[in-house]
């Protein structure tokens, strides 16, 4: 979801993933009927190359995933590594992005019933380090919350998963652990769903993953 502080009645659903039998990737782009782009032609324009960029990018960070390596708010590592076997999802976050917290009960209920791992990163949040356990208390976070800073800074987690161009957005990890998912927007757990049911299917054919 394109969303921007100054301008938050601007947004545009994308979604482009690996085809888990071919690997080729394939894209789905939605306008949903109730949100309208403000600002005429260059709204639309400005959304459309900045789509343009999402898509570009794609392939470099899907070749090859990191092992990321974060600590959660209280400490606690947390490893792509030792979260082999496990569907994993990386989602974006920032406190001003209103939209942000309509996908929470999705997550929630995905992280509790056990379908997937959510680590939910909080970003662009200032100097307040406080912040994002305040917010993620505030708005009903009930997964692995990390606090990752300004995305201008070179340590930034972010910068072991992909870019953050769009809030929310989000990145699937299959279980041998390859990015496999990229999704600029609102979570939808049905499209999740029929991907991570079409992966298993067609893996399981082959033997499983690696």
């Amino acid at each position: 979801m394109f969303n921007d502080p100054a301008n938050p009645g601007a947004s545009r659903h994308t979604l482009r993933d690996i085809d888990p039998g071919t690997r080729r990737y394939r894209e789905c782009v939605e306008t949903p009927r109730h949100v309208r782009l403000r600002g005429g032609f260059f709204a639309w324009l400005r959304a459309g190359l900045l789509m343009l960029l999402v898509c570009a990018a794609a392939p470099a960070w899907a070749s090859k995933a990191i092992q990321f390596e974060f600590n959660d708010i209280d400490g606690k590592q947390v490893r792509l590594e030792d979260m082999r076997g496990k569907w994993v999802l990386v989602n974006f976050w920032a406190p001003w992005c209103p939209l942000c917290w309509a996908e929470v009960p999705t997550l929630n209920k995905m992280h509790k019933r056990g379908d997937l791992v959510v680590i939910g990163v909080g970003l662009d949040y200032g100097p307040d380090a406080d912040m994002v356990r305040t917010t993620a208390k505030k708005h009903g976070l009930e997964f692995i919350i990390v606090a990752g800073g300004s995305r201008r800074d070179a340590s930034s987690p972010y910068r072991q998963v992909g870019p953050v161009d769009f809030f929310p957005t989000s990145y699937l990890y299959d279980p041998t652990g390859d990015i496999v998912m990229f999704v600029p927007g609102q979570v939808r757990e049905s499209k999740l769903r029929v991907f991570i049911d079409d992966w298993t299917r067609k893996n399981t054919k082959k033997g499983g993953g690696r």
